[in-house]
């Protein structure tokens, strides 16, 4: 396996995989709807466009295996996780035809209400992080989450994320992630986590 930058011709894979990967998480339940197939096919429409912006700040690990890719793990640098109202509007087209107008106000209720849980001090932001359902439980996740924060070490940098499925709690715990915040998004638990640098 290697990890790597993923570039603009990876994302429709990642996008992809992503949209397999986090089809069942429980808050994409709630915004998109019991369907599995519509969540998927939402969250390739949504997520497409959101990760060709993060593949162009080259904040985008491909973990590989030959030519599959089978995990994406995003590392926004500092600075570099609030999106800009700019881009926020090119990302709305791609929201309303993934989630719908319903599903595009679930949408921004569950983006604000993590923006207002967003470190003010500089940070790297961890994000999304998935494997391909195929290759679950193989240590892809935590080969890519090892990466991220050694990159943010080399910085002496504080790492921060978010995250709506309990297990992922206890894999962060383990690369030094602490739980700072709990907060119900739409209903859903969400658990806000905080690393300072390990050096």
């Amino acid at each position: 396996m290697r990890i790597d930058e993923l570039s603009l011709k990876d994302v429709p894979a990642g996008a992809g995989l992503l949209a397999r990967g986090m089809r069942d998480n429980p808050l994409h339940g709630r915004v998109f709807g019991g369907d599995p197939g519509r969540r998927e096919r939402a969250l390739l429409r949504m997520f497409q466009p959101f990760l060709y912006q993060q593949a162009s700040r080259r904040q985008l690990l491909g973990a590989w295996r030959d030519r599959e890719l089978m995990g994406i793990c995003g590392l926004s640098t500092p600075n570099g996780c609030r999106v800009p109202l700019d881009e926020k509007l090119m990302l709305l087209p791609a929201i309303l035809r993934g989630a719908g107008i319903v599903g595009a106000w679930r949408v921004f209720r569950w983006t604000r209400a993590w923006e207002k849980l967003d470190p003010d001090e500089p940070h790297w932001h961890l994000g999304p992080v998935v494997v391909s359902p195929d290759y679950q439980g193989q240590g892809i996740g935590s080969a890519l989450i090892e990466e991220f924060c050694r990159r943010v070490d080399r910085h002496n940098g504080l790492a921060y994320l978010e995250t709506d499925k309990p297990i992922n709690v206890r894999l962060y715990q383990r690369f030094g992630f602490e739980v700072i915040a709990e907060r119900q998004v739409l209903g859903v638990p969400n658990w806000f986590m905080l690393r300072r640098a390990m050096i």
